[in-house]
């Protein structure tokens, strides 16, 4: 986030639904996008999923055509993209988040079209680095 100009507000940490719900209605109130880490992505009973689905979150994907990345949702809450980051991305340098997070700080669209259009060439692999910023200096995907 850092490398791309912006900063980190505040971590929280909500297992309880109800602490859940209120911290992502704050979150998205103060900020331009939301990251979620950490987290079942595929669980619909998922606290996170749910205070999402109750304070009124509009789905736009649920699952990525991007490896790792694939079991990444993202919605919009008030108007704010709010991105599911499952734990798979703790084990890759590179994950379907470095792409996401390019297009959202260059004000482009989070939309079904640009999410479909990942599949092409989905697996983030070394020959596929043009894909991903140099945060580093360093383009190469081969550490992992």
């Amino acid at each position: 986030v850092d490398w791309f100009g912006g900063s980190v507000e505040s971590i929280e940490y909500a297992d309880d639904r109800a602490v859940a719900d209120g911290a992502l209605v704050t979150a998205t109130a103060a900020a331009d996008l939301v990251i979620v880490i950490g987290l079942a992505t595929v669980d619909p009973l998922e606290s996170t999923w749910r205070a999402l689905v109750n304070a009124g979150a509009s789905v736009i994907r649920r699952g990525l055509p991007v490896h790792p990345g694939s079991s990444y949702w993202l919605v919009t809450l008030q108007g704010v993209p709010v991105i599911g980051v499952a734990s798979c991305g703790m084990f890759s340098r590179r994950s379907a988040l470095d792409l996401l997070l390019t297009r959202c700080f260059t004000g482009e669209p989070l939309d079904s079209e640009f999410l479909a259009g990942l599949g092409h060439a989905g697996l983030l692999q070394p020959e596929g680095s043009w894909r991903i910023p140099a945060y580093d200096g360093q383009v190469g995907m081969d550490e992992r």
